[in-house]
């Protein structure tokens, strides 16, 4: 559970203030800007640190530009993505996790573009592994009704037969250039679209 905001009044100009005094508004101004943002939506720490530079680059921080340097400014930054991940407001391990179980139940995509996705919001690469060999090895096997346990190649599958009789206008070869070309738009690597497309029938001889 996150702590309330610190409602203290911050609003007194940062030029009649010392040093220190103007050190010390920042530092909460940023901690209760930091806690809004992961209070409204789950953040990786890569995000946050985005966000929290932004806001120091605005107009509203302007006011301390005179007493702290920026370097001092971004070094807050990190002590609170320090402090954070302490206190388990940040954890991309998380983030991964939910966001590939989400994706997977709510909007069937391969992979290859939920790797691209969690890159892009700044997760490391080794988490991104860790999270979809666990996922891999939680599903194998887990079906009773003889279909194939791998996650990834039953969400393909899925699609792929939602997707087969809108193309049905359309003669064979088109039809599996079309659904190959769809699954590989879904981020589903050629090897996944082959296996799906072989196990429909539609694969060419």
């Amino acid at each position: 559970m996150l702590p309330p905001f610190d409602n203290t009044p911050d609003d007194t100009p940062s030029g009649i203030l010392g040093t220190q005094k103007s050190f010390e508004l920042f530092s909460r101004r940023l901690i209760n800007a930091a806690l809004r943002m992961v209070t409204r939506r789950r953040l990786t720490e890569h995000q946050l640190r985005e966000r929290l530079e932004k806001k120091i680059s605005s107009r509203w921080y302007d006011m301390f530009r005179a007493n702290i340097s920026e370097d001092v400014m971004r070094d807050e930054i990190q002590k609170i993505l320090l402090r954070f991940r302490e206190l388990g407001y940040l954890n991309d391990w998380d983030f991964a996790e939910l966001f590939v179980r989400d994706t997977l139940q709510y909007r069937p995509h391969g992979f290859l573009w939920i790797k691209m996705q969690l890159a892009k919001k700044g997760v490391d690469s080794h988490i991104i592994a860790d999270v979809l060999e666990r996922l891999r090895e939680e599903s194998a096997g887990r079906t009773t009704d003889g279909e194939s346990g791998d996650v990834e190649y039953r969400g393909a599958r899925s699609l792929a037969e939602k997707k087969l009789p809108t193309l049905s206008r359309y003669e064979s070869s088109k039809r599996y250039e079309k659904l190959f070309r769809f699954l590989c738009s879904r981020g589903y690597s050629a090897s996944m679209a082959f296996r799906v497309l072989d196990e429909l029938g539609l694969l060419r001889r």
